[in-house]
């Protein structure tokens, strides 16, 4: 018997699952929906939905040779994703949406797409040779050819605007995560000495140098555990302020189970995103992972990371760059007595499960692709 699902095609550039998990992740929470990826490149670590992805050229082939491979690639996504005939195709990054636009407008259904933060960004980039030019098409074209620009926050959605994307058609999807594999701690036990997490990559547009700063300001008041977890650039610095001070821990990367475990191991949990050139966080999910832990949260109010936390509940915001008021803001979580640390914990769980989780931005999705074809997603 032919399915009565809804057919969604989501399509993008080059991804990597996990950690990309955002692009597919919707789509395992949805039920009624027949989805697929269709990906210029894929590389997916993560083999129950491997069945779900498809890659048009092999992932990770280095410079321009891989460019060329990429673009030359576009006509067999297109191609690809018209023979799957679906009823939506949601491009995610406004980058490489060409295929997804063009497969669209060739079978008539409705194009959505969803602005991540560097498709907004580089809207307003000068064109100065060919991939400049290319990319200027992409985002032009989606931009365009839309039915619905989604973007992760409110923050980026005022930047799609004011970098041209069409104000009639940015609206705001926040990702959310999933409150069901990130839990609190059946049993959160105790620790003589407290610790603090930052969890990203190590590089300067994630705060991770102002997080050691605030944490060797921070340690001569209140004694603390500082875990660094994650790889990049400033490694070295990290691993230089680690020898020198003996309560900072540099610990590498962990998959998604240890992410979660180190979570649910950490006292408060430190985001000091900052604008590097054009950038700023545009989101934050890892400081909504860490809040479904019962984590409390200090984050620099910068780009989108504010719309992650409500300020004074379930965290604190601190203005960017300020690593003294970081420092005071995680001292004084680190000193909240108990039963104010318990309050603060359960308001994280409960502001990410009510507001910021992956089962309800998925039913919102799934509600945009039923009206975009007429269809309720009750419908059988």
């Amino acid at each position: 018997m032919e399915s009565t699902n809804l057919r969604i095609a989501v399509t993008t550039g080059p991804v990597r699952i996990p950690p990309t998990y955002f692009v597919i992740n919707h789509l395992l929470h949805m039920d009624g929906v027949d989805g697929r990826v269709f990906s210029l490149s894929a590389q997916v670590d993560d083999p129950e939905v491997a069945r779900l992805v498809e890659g048009a050229t092999p992932y990770g082939v280095p410079g321009v040779r891989g460019s060329l491979a990429a673009f030359a690639a576009v006509r067999r996504q297109r191609a690809a994703v018209r023979a799957f005939a679906p009823d939506v195709v949601h491009q995610h990054f406004g980058t490489w949406s060409l295929a997804g636009s063009g497969a669209a407008r060739d079978l008539g259904v409705p194009f959505i797409a969803t602005l991540h933060g560097y498709d907004v960004f580089r809207r307003s980039d000068e064109v100065r040779n060919f991939w400049t030019w290319i990319t200027a098409r992409n985002l032009r074209t989606c931009g365009e050819r839309a039915t619905t620009l989604l973007a992760v926050s409110e923050w980026l959605a005022a930047e799609a605007v004011r970098r041209g994307y069409p104000a009639d058609k940015v609206a705001v999807h926040y990702q959310g995560v999933d409150t069901d594999f990130f839990t609190p701690p059946v049993d959160p036990g105790t620790r003589d000495v407290p610790e603090v997490l930052f969890l990203g990559a190590l590089e300067k547009r994630k705060g991770v140098t102002d997080a050691v700063e605030a944490s060797v300001e921070l340690a001569r008041t209140t004694p603390h555990t500082l875990r660094v977890i994650g790889a990049g650039s400033l490694e070295l610095r990290v691993r230089a302020a680690a020898a020198e001070h003996p309560h900072i821990r540099l610990e590498g990367m962990r998959d998604r189970a240890g992410v979660r475990e180190a979570m649910r191991h950490a006292d408060v949990f430190v985001l000091p995103t900052q604008q590097d050139g054009e950038w700023r966080e545009a989101a934050g999910l890892v400081t909504l992972e860490a809040q479904a832990c019962g984590v409390p949260v200090v984050v620099y109010a910068s780009g989108g990371a504010p719309e992650m936390v409500e300020d004074g509940v379930t965290g604190v915001l601190v203005p960017e760059r300020d690593t003294r008021a970081l420092a005071g803001a995680v001292g004084d979580l680190l000193r909240l007595a108990p039963e104010d640390r318990r309050s603060m914990s359960r308001a994280a769980r409960d502001f990410t499960v009510a507001r910021r989780s992956l089962r309800a931005s998925a039913a919102e999705l799934q509600d945009r692709y039923a009206s975009l074809t007429g269809r309720s997603r009750k419908d059988p």
